[in-house]
């Protein structure tokens, strides 16, 4: 004899609660509604499978977590799903510990890691990205900012995050730090100037960008012209750079080649 949950079971509709859940944008318990329908109807359903399908492909959580149990709050940009803090775990993709001498504390204080991430390598960057998730390439950066009419649209933080225009150039609305630009952070992807450790040839060769000038951001490309006749430790890497001030693409992002040894801020986005 079926017991009587079992028989309320039985009255499910559980194809109609797999298309509810999917109008709700909530492609996980679809997914179990769609499995429960499938126990009974053996051949499915070609619509609600491929509706399925593509939620789990434009799907953003509103959190993301890695390895080392840090929580991070996520953003959907067009059609990306991207982190909308820096990485700041020293635990690789696999678990493992990173070398401490490859983890950098923006202005080499730790106590700003907590805003602004760390800094890594572009090495570490390529794998320290948690499962489902991956260091951005150009063309994924360049989609980001296709969507913006300024570059003000990405950067984030409070009042002073970012250091003002001096007022001595003539600057177009919208740079980072135009606290005044009614569409700043529009996108939400909350851009901070982590600044980077660099490599130079100076003395002493090793240094900090200060906080507040720039947010560097290493992409997955690789520039392999600029890197011919040199081994990886010389390689170069494409970032993208946030000025303060800059009297000519002051609208956009760009990148630039760099120094795989240099130490960027990580932003992952969803696969």
């Amino acid at each position: 004899m079926l017991t009587s949950s079992a028989l309320w079971a039985q009255n499910i509709d559980y194809l109609a609660k797999a298309k509810e859940f999917l109008n709700q944008g909530d492609c996980e318990r679809a997914e179990y509604a769609y499995q429960d329908y499938k126990k009974s109807h053996p051949a499915g359903n070609g619509e609600v499978e491929q509706r399925i399908k593509e939620c789990k492909q434009h799907y953003c959580p509103s959190t993301l977590s890695d390895f080392e149990g840090n929580n991070y709050r996520t953003v959907r940009i067009g059609n990306q799903c991207w982190m909308s803090e820096n990485l700041r775990t020293v635990y690789d993709r696999n678990d493992k510990k990173l070398n401490e001498n490859i983890v950098f504390s923006p202005g080499g204080d730790k106590s700003n890691v907590r805003q602004y991430g760390y800094l890594y390598n572009w090495n570490t960057a390529m794998k320290i990205c948690p499962n489902g998730w991956h260091l951005p390439d150009s063309d994924e950066w360049r989609q980001l900012i296709s969507g913006c009419e300024t570059i003000g649209e990405l950067a984030g933080g409070a009042r002073g995050t970012w250091i003002e225009s001096s007022g001595k150039t003539d600057y177009k609305k919208g740079y980072p730090g135009d606290y005044s630009y009614a569409n700043r952070n529009k996108t939400g992807f909350n851009a901070l100037p982590a600044g980077s450790y660099s490599w130079c040839d100076c003395e002493p060769p090793w240094n900090y960008q200060p906080i507040g000038y720039a947010a560097c951001f290493w992409t997955a490309n690789e520039d392999e012209e600029m890197s011919e006749g040199y081994d990886d430790f010389f390689s170069i890497a494409y970032y993208v750079y946030f000025p303060h001030e800059q009297k000519s693409n002051i609208g956009f992002m760009y990148s630039s080649i760099a120094m795989k040894h240099d130490y960027f801020s990580v932003r992952c986005v969803k696969d």
